[in-house]
């Protein structure tokens, strides 16, 4: 990959790092289209795309990539290739309004704690303690409330 790419100008942001004996180049592109394997296409600014593999860090959410942005690349000799690294630019404000949606059930998990929506209707919360705060009127509501 980085033979078909050795004709363009690309910027190196700093000398060049060893990974494994191999050199990597920078470079920016702007994201094209999201493939069905999660890979990124992106287009470099001399107008050559390429496909990307995305570094999930693993540290906090990784949001859905939207065409348009903005993405530092590495760019290594095969069989790696390009490893989109992360966007570049401002961090976007957060959403009003976020809707998460599944079919069956959705599961918000965090140690031994949980909550869990299900298709039926049914939800279900989870943990060692479990406390609801109200600052104004708590009311709950129930064809039937079972207290153990």
């Amino acid at each position: 990959m980085v033979e078909r790419l050795s004709n363009l100008k690309i910027v190196n942001l700093s000398a060049p790092h060893s990974v494994t004996g191999a050199a990597m180049t920078w470079c920016v592109g702007i994201l094209v289209a999201v493939r069905s394997d999660g890979t990124l296409s992106l287009k470099l600014e001399d107008g050559v795309e390429l496909d990307a593999t995305i570094l999930h860090t693993g540290a906090g959410a990784n949001p859905v990539p939207a065409v348009g942005e903005t993405w530092l690349v590495g760019l290594m000799p095969a069989p790696v290739g390009a490893i989109a690294f992360g966007r570049l630019g401002p961090r976007a404000a957060a959403a009003p309004h976020l809707v998460f949606e599944a079919t069956e059930s959705l599961t918000l998990k965090c140690g031994e704690a949980s909550v869990e929506l299900r298709a039926d209707g049914r939800a279900m919360v989870k943990g060692e303690d479990v406390l609801l705060r109200a600052k104004g009127t708590q009311r709950i509501r129930a064809g039937n409330v079972a207290i153990n």
